[in-house]
């Protein structure tokens, strides 16, 4: 079985050594789901395509997930669109994103559960 596939329920980790490898790919797949969401949230309330494509989740090789720095070239932009300025209101894509951010969270720790489960050493 390919534990890289995480459409199933149930998963197969055999040993304990295995289980730090695919609890890092589990949090690279919702990254890259939730780097997905929030580029499209951007999009849809009006950000530049430009803009929104610079943005990305990512997580420090665990359950913390955030919204990584932006390229250097983009970053004054995309801070004016999140923060506003003195002629335009602040969008705060990014900061409501990540406050919605429990159903990315759940997600990983379900997936997390069932890998521990897989272990079948309780």
């Amino acid at each position: 079985m390919d534990l890289r596939i995480f459409a199933a329920e149930e998963f197969q980790v055999t040993d304990a050594s295995n289980l730090a490898k695919e609890a890092d790919f589990a949090a690279d797949q919702i990254a890259n789901k939730a780097t997905s969401a929030l580029r499209r949230q951007a999009y849809e309330e009006g950000w530049p395509v430009e803009l929104s494509r610079g943005l990305s989740i990512s997580h420090n090789g665990s359950s913390t997930f955030f919204i990584e720095d932006h390229p250097d070239e983009l970053k004054s932009a995309i801070d004016d669109l999140e923060m506003g300025t003195q002629d335009n209101p602040p969008m705060s894509t990014k900061h409501r994103f990540m406050n919605r951010f429990d159903k990315y969270s759940d997600d990983y720790d379900s997936k997390i559960g069932n890998l521990i489960d897989g272990l079948d050493i309780f």
